[in-house]
């Protein structure tokens, strides 16, 4: 009975065997390999080593008959067994940019031919140190606050003592504001040479130092210009403007801004 339970272990240990070098064999990935020495490999000892720089692993074989004899053998990995395939998630996400190629003629697009970045146009062709006057007439609106006012007709802008040319929009939102702490004024226009189709903005901000009552009855306010009291159009700013309102008994009224001082 003792006999008859050996071939049972035997090939118990055997196919314990077969399946440990099957998934043995399946983490090794493919090498190809090339000696530089031709020794004698019998009775040798195996010592690995990696270099992830360039992905080649060494194997130094120590010929236990000969101590001086080491053989170097390199393994390059198949490159037919490497899998460089991207997961789907990833491919979907460079999916979803442009072409490289169309990548690159955007940026070209906006680089001009001095290799400097193309900008939104300056469409007043205002630098921002120029002599510039705007003169407004104002009205009372029937709606709203009571320090708001409607702008009654198209303002002068005088640059350099010559009128700008452009067309009013008459914005519903353009209004003068005019109170003891603040002056300002928020108007649409077009310029006559402009290649867009949206409006610029003109503005005017101030804070009033001085307010007077004349004996009409009339209000008049006059601020004392600093840095942050400016005049603008269309994104070209003039710092330090002066400006004085003035508000008849009758709710009409002028402003005018200069940065001439």
């Amino acid at each position: 009975m003792r006999f008859s339970a050996l071939p049972h272990y035997f090939y118990k240990s055997l196919v314990l065997c077969f399946t440990f070098v099957l998934v043995f064999s399946f983490q090794i990935p493919k090498y190809s390999y090339s000696s530089t020495d031709n020794s004698n490999l019998d009775n040798s000892s195996v010592q690995p080593s990696e270099n992830s720089e360039n992905n080649t692993a060494s194997l130094s074989l120590n010929s236990l008959a000969n101590l001086n004899a080491n053989t170097t053998v390199t393994l390059t990995p198949d490159i037919s067994s490497i899998n460089l395939d991207l997961p789907a998630s990833i491919l979907d996400l460079l999916g979803s940019a442009p072409p490289l190629a169309e990548q690159q003629n955007i940026a070209e697009n906006l680089t001009n031919t001095n290799n400097t970045m193309v900008m939104t146009t300056n469409e007043t062709q205002l630098s921002g140190t120029e002599n510039v006057t705007v003169i407004a007439n104002f009205s009372s609106k029937p709606m709203g606050l009571e320090t708001d006012y409607a702008i009654s007709e198209k303002p002068i802008i005088l640059v350099d003592n010559t009128s700008l040319d452009y067309e009013y929009m008459n914005d519903p939102s353009d209004e003068i504001t005019i109170s003891d702490m603040l002056v300002s004024l928020r108007a649409n226009i077009k310029l006559d040479n402009s290649t867009s189709s949206f409006p610029l903005q003109l503005r005017i901000f101030s804070n009033p130092t001085n307010v007077t009552e004349n004996a009409d009855g009339s209000k008049t306010y006059i601020n004392s210009p600093t840095i942050i009291e400016n005049l603008e159009i269309g994104g070209v700013i003039f710092s330090e403007t002066r400006t004085i309102a003035t508000v008849y008994t009758n709710g009409t009224g002028t402003l005018n801004s200069t940065n001439i001082s």
